[in-house]
Formats: structure tokens, C-alpha cells, sequence
């Protein structure tokens, strides 16, 4: 058994030392040798200003659903 948890950030700005802190953020813990399970932290973020979506490693899947869901449609 597994679990995510997953922390979604929308900002007006995200400052540049914050966006580089947030791709390269891991963290992942065993339960008992995984025998028990995992636990894997997932953060996604937007950037109104720039429209710009970003994400740790374990968060891809969240940074697309994010992008999908903010998505402006040409006309």
C-alpha cells in the first residue's frame, strides 16, 4: 500500500530560489521495508504572473493535470 501526499500551490509570484527549492525537493518514506507500504511527497505549483507550472520529481502526474485544468483555448 501506498499513499501521496500532495500540496498544490497557487501564487500572484514564486521567487526564483523557491522555484529551484521546490523542483529538486524529494522526500519518501518506508513503512518496515516497504513490506508495509510507502509514503511520497508530491508539490505542484502555478505561477499566475507568468502562467508557468512547475513540480518536484513525484509531482509530474499533478503539474499535467494542473496545466490541463488552467489551460486557456485558442479561439
Amino acid at each position: 500500500m501506498f499513499s501521496y501526499v500532495t500540496l498544490v500551490i497557487l501564487a500572484d509570484s514564486i521567487d526564483e530560489d523557491a522555484k529551484k527549492a521546490l523542483k529538486r525537493y524529494r522526500y519518501r518514506k518506508n513503512f518496515w521495508l516497504t513490506l508495509h507500504g510507502w509514503m511520497e511527497y508530491r508539490i505542484a505549483a502555478m505561477d499566475a504572473s507568468s502562467m508557468t507550472f512547475l513540480s518536484n520529481p513525484a509531482g509530474r502526474e499533478v503539474r499535467k493535470n494542473l496545466e490541463q485544468n488552467f489551460q486557456t483555448k485558442a479561439k
